[in-house]
């Protein structure tokens, strides 16, 4: 499937991204990080992400939130490759080491905290 996806394919692939949203022709998704510095290495590892996929979305960084904003700038709307790398970011943003029982993950304590992701 190329090309830009009609609103029936787009309302059925958002089930595929939980925390992304369509706000016309592009895929949101906010994410509250407890800080500057948790905002900016966020902000890096998107960038590492979608640096390998050479499809780059529009990123807005605040203290204590990353918001990216998906749509295939060649197309000029949502296209399959805006869905795929949203599930991507979404299985890195996501990951919860802690779950997997080998890896402890980071601490749910105050001083520790990354991002409030609901754990």
């Amino acid at each position: 499937m190329d090309g830009i996806m009609n609103d029936n394919d787009i309302t059925h692939a958002l089930t595929r991204v939980p925390g992304w949203r369509r706000d016309g022709n592009t895929l949101i998704r906010l994410i509250h990080t407890e800080n500057w510095k948790s905002t900016l290495l966020l902000a890096g590892a998107i960038g590492h992400l979608v640096e390998l996929a050479w499809h780059h979305p529009t990123l807005t960084l605040n203290y204590n939130s990353v918001e990216i904003r998906l749509y295939t700038h060649s197309e000029g709307g949502i296209t399959p490759k805006d869905f795929a790398l949203a599930e991507k970011i979404n299985t890195f943003i996501d990951w919860q080491p802690a779950r997997e029982g080998v890896l402890e993950g980071t601490p749910d304590a105050p001083e520790h905290r990354y991002l409030r992701l609901g754990r």
